[in-house]
């Protein structure tokens, strides 16, 4: 008997699927939160033009993702924009105390580190890719 190309992986069980959804809202919880904190803050005119002008850089990544021909080059630079995101996370812990405060930032980075540490074994050049996505836009 010959065995599938493409073999069939099957869905996890309903426990399962219920935990990783609960994790997920803990995310958007956390990300939400984050969020809040970035918004209280006004920047100046000069900050905003930089944060734009690097934000363009990450939306043409997100182009990229988008307009991938296959499903592997797609995850490849999905799962290298969550390398740039934990780059740029990194980042604003190590250079913006006054915005980096409070759990819910710890928390969206331990969990993204885990992700990424994860996605690098599957694939080792997410991590160069996602560092250029960094280096372009930073």
């Amino acid at each position: 008997m010959r065995r599938p190309l493409n073999p069939v992986i099957p869905y996890p069980n309903e426990a399962i699927q219920h935990t990783r959804g609960r994790q997920v809202e803990k995310v958007d919880r956390w990300i939400d939160r984050c969020a809040d904190d970035t918004q209280k803050r006004r920047l100046s005119a000069g900050a905003r033009r930089d944060l734009d002008a690097r934000l363009h850089i990450i939306a043409g990544h997100v182009g990229d993702v988008q307009a991938a021909a296959g499903d592997a080059t797609r995850w490849t630079q999905w799962a290298a924009g969550m390398w740039a995101g934990l780059t740029f996370l990194e980042d604003c812990r190590n250079t913006c105390p006054a915005y980096f405060r409070g759990l819910h930032w710890h928390n969206l980075l331990k969990t993204l580190t885990t992700l990424c540490n994860a996605l690098e074994k599957v694939d080792p050049q997410i991590a160069e890719i996602g560092t250029r996505v960094y280096e372009r836009a930073a």
